[in-house]
């Protein structure tokens, strides 16, 4: 997966408010063990690896290449 099918694929995903909390609160704490520069990609790329489901990734895949 390209990080342009990533981002249009987080884009057009329909967010429920504990997805919200829980991206935040991911990058919040990654952000103060390491800097903000890399805590907020690296808060993003936890959400994806831990929330998001494999149905949701391959759908991803497939919207994304029509």
């Amino acid at each position: 997966m390209s990080i342009k099918q990533f981002f249009e694929g987080m884009i057009n995903r329909q967010w429920t408010l504990k997805e919200v909390v829980l991206i935040l609160v991911y990058t919040i704490v990654i952000s103060m063990i390491v800097t903000p520069l890399i805590g907020i990609p690296a808060g993003i790329g936890v959400f994806y690896y831990f929330n998001i489901s494999e149905e949701e990734k391959q759908a991803m895949r497939n919207r994304s290449r029509y």
